[in-house]
């Protein structure tokens, strides 16, 4: 009995607010870096980039720092 006790325990200490919390830091990770890998691609294109396309590439380094300082938090 005191095993099924220190299971609910253990349920109670993740609230499903920081089991949403980390849920949602997770999501906002991978698109992160999945954002990061396309506009690493776009510069190994051989073509000219559109405007568009210039100002994503501009950006890389910001978007490497925020996937960085997601990871670390």
């Amino acid at each position: 009995m005191s095993s099924v006790t220190n299971k609910t325990t253990e349920k109670e200490q993740l609230t499903p607010a920081s089991h949403n919390d980390h849920d949602a830091l997770y999501r906002k990770i991978r698109i992160l870096r999945k954002k990061l890998k396309q506009v690493e691609n776009l510069k190994l294109l051989p073509r000219k980039l559109n405007e568009e396309e210039t100002r994503k590439v501009s950006k890389l380094r910001l978007l490497k720092v925020s996937v960085y300082l997601q990871d670390n938090s």
